[in-house]
């Protein structure tokens, strides 16, 4: 993913944008990824849902992942913070994992600090994305 632009659907963007403001606001709920996803927002490289690359992960998206240390492979989808369930494997695009595939296309490699441990995984597939589907409110 180094070196690429990420890709965000401008509804993505300004949602994304409207969590920023809102944990930055808030005491309470100021989560220090909001600043590193800030920062990635501002370089992104902005599309419309209708021109969103299918191969790309966006919000709400399910793809799945392989490590290539191990050869496991895994099926997570991004999803916004009040939604994450890692049992469910839903990965908040807060998380760790989350900053690393948000924008990321099948082919990507990823890499990600959690637990101390560094991970790397590559992006073999887009299962479901909702602007592929004409889910484009999700």
């Amino acid at each position: 993913m180094q070196g690429q632009p990420l890709i965000v659907t401008q509804t993505d963007l300004d949602r994304l944008r409207e969590h920023v403001r809102a944990a930055r606001g808030s005491w309470h709920s100021y989560v220090p990824t909001v600043e590193i996803l800030e920062q990635r927002l501002r370089r992104a490289q902005v599309v419309s849902s209708e021109d969103t690359p299918s191969q790309t992960i966006t919000m709400n998206t399910r793809f799945r992942i392989r490590y290539p240390k191990t050869g496991h492979d895994e099926i997570r989808t991004l999803v916004y913070p009040w939604e994450a369930d890692v049992l469910a494997d839903k990965w908040s695009v807060l998380s760790p994992f989350g900053l690393a595939a948000l924008g990321t296309q099948v082919g990507d490699f990823i890499w990600w600090s959690e637990d101390d441990q560094s991970h790397t995984a590559r992006i073999e597939e887009i299962c479901y994305q909702p602007e592929t589907a004409g889910d484009r409110h999700m």
